[in-house]
């Protein structure tokens, strides 16, 4: 095997980092020398002080219902550039810029029924939330032919002549748009049908929304079963879809196209959840596409009262649901990928690997400063939660694309490991992975350890609970409390040095055995059980190898 350093480049926005294309160079093979040495730490753990954990943080893409059992996940995401432009009707999308424009799709009659694709996804994720994204771009694939694909299409796109539905200076998506798709709205305004009209040259997403409802039972149509988001980083469509929409996306584009698609799957489904804007990553958070060209001036920001975009839609979109007496948006859906180089590749070169596990911290730490061109403390799940609170309380938080790169490897694991612990202590509410790591893989294995490491849906606990050390460490220590009983996981970020572990237990009986899984140092292709190990007046002490995954729990 090839080590890969993997770097999102090829349209790069103002030297942000905003990338999206992956060259490969080829690096030396490294591996971790053996552990040389040995190091000690000890936590303190109160079970009596707990936050419930939410299932929907266990989330990947596109998983298979092998997958989605084997994980015992709780959410499957439908997702990507593709579904953009998915024609539900005839099942067909467009690779968009992922892969030269073309349309595509499954050929045979049975897999060309209407809703054929979703409605397998669907059924094979009753134990699991199936976070769907639904088309707002206005224009699906027209058929499934390869054949059937945009020319001419420039690099990116651009301000729009006269909206940022028109064309670009120097390019009409027209053509393209009458080559590849036919339009696609919000809204029939006249009765629905079931099958629907193939033949009406239009598509009509509350008629697919009236689809969906009507495949979910009613006992799971309540709650969180489906997720509707308001299709898929939308900030980044002159990019990602510049054949059919080449125009920049400002604040209000952005705020009227997801109040316009959500309140017509509202008025189908009541109880569906809604998730936006779907924002793709830091500068999203801050700007809109328009500030693109020079963030230093912001247009559209100062035009908005120089207020970062996600602040403003929440509080713009809490003030039209005021008045509407009802909520169009339930999730605020953001994705997130550490833009530090190498991190989000195969790569496992020692350097790179160290901050692939140290970068994690830009999910919560207020001191870590991102070692990237962000350049400041990221606390990605705080500061959005803060925002929350601030500009519409009760809307929950979904970090609905991440991935920390290395799956192949143990930094990858530990970093994808520690992602589920920090998720789960910092009260994330949903999450997915984008899209499913290997089967067991290192970083499959690190989502089994948490869901399912014994086959019978034993895992972490479903309450975190408070953890203290008087020292920093390379270990980190995760606990939570199942069913009152503790459930902790040892991370060993080291790759050189085993490490003595004691913790104390708060809350639960002061004796007993502790059965032990673990994954790591010479061991990276499963998950073994070890011999239980005694827990004495509250204490349990452990040495844990380099670079390891340890799950402990009491019967």
């Amino acid at each position: 095997m090839r080590d890969w350093d993997v770097t999102r480049i090829g349209v790069t926005v103002a030297a942000c980092g905003l990338v999206f294309y992956a060259i490969c160079r080829e690096l030396p093979p490294t591996t971790p020398p053996l552990a040389l040495h040995s190091a000690s730490v000890s936590f303190q753990i109160d079970l009596s002080d707990k936050d419930p954990i939410s299932p929907y943080i266990y989330g990947l893409a596109h998983a298979s219902p092998q997958v989605v059992k084997d994980l015992n996940l709780g959410l499957n995401r439908w997702g990507g550039n593709a579904n953009t432009r998915y024609n539900w009707e005839i099942n067909a999308w467009n690779h968009a810029r992922d892969w030269q424009w073309s349309n595509y799709g499954e050929k045979a009659p049975e897999a060309r029924k209407p809703g054929a694709s979703l409605d397998g996804f669907i059924r094979a994720n009753w134990t699991a939330c199936s976070y769907i994204t639904m088309p707002t771009i206005g224009w699906v694939a027209r058929d499934v032919e390869d054949s059937s694909r945009s020319l001419n299409v420039p690099a990116t796109g651009g301000i729009g002549v006269t909206s940022s539905e028109s064309g670009i200076a120097g390019y009409d998506p027209a053509a393209n748009r009458k080559r590849t798709s036919i339009p696609s709205f919000p809204r029939k305004g006249r009765p629905f049908a079931d099958p629907p009209d193939t033949s009406d040259n239009a598509i009509y997403q509350d008629e697919w929304v009236n689809h969906i409802k009507g495949l979910i039972p009613t006992k799971l149509s309540v709650g969180t079963h489906w997720v509707l988001a308001m299709d898929n980083e939308p900030d980044i469509w002159d990019v990602t879809h510049t054949d059919v929409h080449p125009g920049r996306m400002g604040y209000d584009d952005l705020l009227n196209r997801f109040l316009q698609y959500a309140e017509a799957a509202k008025d189908v489904a009541p109880s569906v959840q809604v998730a936006g804007p779907v924002s793709w990553g830091w500068t999203g958070y801050y700007h809109s596409p328009k500030d693109r060209d020079n963030f230093g001036a912001r247009p559209d920001r100062r035009a908005h009262g120089d207020e970062p975009f996600i602040p403003w839609f929440l509080h713009s979109v809490r003030d039209h649901d005021q008045k509407a007496r009802r909520r169009t948006l339930d999730i605020l859906d953001i994705h997130y990928y550490p833009q530090a180089g190498g991190v989000f590749s195969p790569s496992t070169d020692h350097t790179v690997c160290a901050a692939r596990i140290r970068s994690t911290r830009s999910l919560w730490d207020p001191t870590y400063k991102d070692e990237s061109w962000i350049g400041e403390p990221v606390m990605l799940i705080p500061r959005m939660k803060e925002w929350i609170k601030k500009n519409y309380p009760d809307t929950r938080l979904g970090l609905m694309e991440w991935n920390w790169g290395g799956e192949d490897s143990m930094s990858g694991a530990i970093a994808t490991a520690e992602c589920l612990g920090i998720f789960g202590r910092e009260g994330l509410d949903m999450a997915a992975y984008w899209t499913a790591p290997p089967v067991n893989s290192p970083a499959y294995l690190a989502f089994k350890i948490f869901r399912n490491v014994d086959g019978n849906n034993v895992g972490f606990g479903d309450y975190s609970a408070r953890v203290t050390t008087t020292a920093a460490s390379d270990v980190a220590c995760f606990a939570s409390s199942d069913h009152g009983k503790p459930a902790i996981i040892l991370v060993n970020e080291n790759p050189t040095a085993q490490t003595a572990v004691s913790l104390q237990i708060k809350g639960k009986a002061a004796n007993g055995s502790v059965h032990i899984w673990q994954f790591g140092g010479e061991n990276t292709k499963s998950i073994r059980k070890l011999g239980d190990v005694q827990m004495a007046g509250g204490q349990v002490k452990l040495t844990i190898p380099p670079y390891s995954i340890t799950l402990l729990r009491t019967d």
